[in-house]
């Protein structure tokens, strides 16, 4: 995944749906770059693989996406409607 795949999503997002497909793909894109980082890793005053300069934030993120997802998950087994 590229920076203008990345980009492309974020500018589709108009929805809960599009926005938690968005967040997948950030996620994605974090944990590939958390495995780069393991077999080579960047230098510390530079930004890590595939360009994330704050690698902690993936680790939040990653968090609130399953959580987000537990949500939907939940939503869906019940047929209920997830608003816009």
């Amino acid at each position: 995944m590229s920076l203008l795949d990345l980009e492309q999503a974020v500018q589709q997002v108009d929805s809960k749906e599009s926005f938690l497909d968005f967040v997948s793909m950030l996620v994605a894109d974090w944990e590939k770059s958390q495995s780069i980082e393991e077999t080579t890793p960047s230098s510390p005053y530079g930004s890590n693989a595939l360009g994330w300069e704050n690698p902690k934030l993936g680790r939040g993120g990653r968090a609130n996406f399953t959580a987000l997802a537990l949500v939907r998950r939940g939503a869906r087994s019940q047929n209920l409607r997830m608003n816009p």
